[in-house]
């Protein structure tokens, strides 16, 4: 559902090119789309000598290095100090890839408090809309990343994307449809071509993120599938499930965990897949995808604190990895039960 600009182009494009410090957040745990979204704006608005910089809550994937402009990224959790002058300093504030304010984690009370314009792009269902003077929201939308191209074709249509711009959109594309197998449309086709037109280096986003692995993630990769993947044939269901220690045995970095989850669901038989990882913080986090028609973003809403799409979604659970699974496990027949008339599994 496609959620009319709240503000006249022209308006908010004066609004751009009269602030003088631009701030672009994202949410925790950024993933290619955040990073990609956020950076490509941020080098839009740098090729108009604009002062910005992109905040994100905590450390992003090391393989998303590469994306042009990433030195203009703070993370709040490693540099509070910069963080929170950025934010009070800025007179616009662009919202990328998040449409609840507890996603920003530790600026998200810094944020509430902020009387500057801020602006919202994303895709997510049911965004808390009142935070923002213009909401820029597409839950048809393959990514915020397609969205930005499409915002920036509104606001600013004389302007061609540079091939900074155009590389970290196509990485937030490719990234947030799993490389084109799901929530994709023709109008991410035409953004994708209007992006590699422009010169997107489409050849260094996959030698990086994809060409690029360490011995020690290719061991966990098969560690998880020879001896954590679990499948549940009554449920459609496959899991893996990841400890602390299980981690730190194979040197585990930010993203090593990337794409598991797909992995498991690319099994014929299996239409939901999860996968559960232990953190730090007595947190255990739990990422849903599924096939179809069936909505993993409720099951995330009602039973793990969390949301997302359809058929990608996230949440969380107050307890370590055994605990995750254990809920998960009780929690998954009740709600097939309540769907089942609406899917075939």
């Amino acid at each position: 559902m496609s959620t009319p600009p709240s503000l006249p182009a022209e308006q908010l494009r004066a609004a751009i090119l009269g602030a003088r410090s631009l701030v672009i957040l994202t949410h925790k745990n950024p993933d290619g789309d955040a990073l990609g979204a956020a950076l490509g704006l941020c080098n839009f608005f740098l090729q108009k000598d604009k002062k910005t910089c992109v905040l994100i809550p905590d450390a992003y994937p090391h393989y998303y290095r590469f994306l042009p402009g990433r030195h203009k990224i703070v993370v709040a959790d490693k540099q509070p100090d910069a963080a929170r002058l950025a934010l009070t300093q800025s007179d616009l504030i662009f919202c990328l890839d998040f449409n609840r304010l507890d996603r920003l984690d530790l600026l998200e009370e810094t944020f509430r408090k902020l009387q500057v314009p801020k602006v919202l792009i994303d895709h997510h269902p049911d965004p808390e809309k009142a935070e923002w003077i213009h909401v820029f929201h597409d839950t048809s939308a393959s990514s915020t990343s397609e969205m930005v191209g499409r915002f920036l074709e509104l606001v600013f249509p004389q302007d061609p994307l540079s091939p900074e711009v155009a590389t970290c959109l196509f990485t937030g594309i490719f990234m947030d449809t799993g490389g084109f197998m799901y929530g994709f449309s023709a109008d991410t086709f035409r953004q994708c071509m209007r992006l590699m037109e422009a010169g997107a280096r489409t050849q260094e986003f996959i030698h990086h993120v994809f060409q690029n692995n360490t011995l020690d993630r290719l061991r966990l990769f098969g560690y998880c599938l020879y001896e954590k993947l679990q499948v549940l044939p009554e449920y459609a269901t496959a899991y893996m499930s990841l400890t602390q220690e299980e981690m730190k045995r194979f040197n585990f970095r930010k993203g090593d965990s990337e794409n598991f989850v797909n992995m498991a669901l690319s099994l014929g038989n299996v239409q939901i897949a999860v996968l559960i990882t232990e953190q730090d913080n007595g947190i255990t986090r739990l990422s849903f995808r599924s096939k179809g028609e069936i909505p993993v973003n409720e099951l995330a809403t009602l039973y793990f604190s969390g949301g997302g799409h359809r058929n990608a979604a996230g949440g969380q659970v107050q307890g370590n990895a055994s605990q995750a699974e254990a809920l998960l496990k009780e929690k998954l027949p009740e709600w097939l039960r309540h769907i089942w008339p609406a899917v075939s599994i």
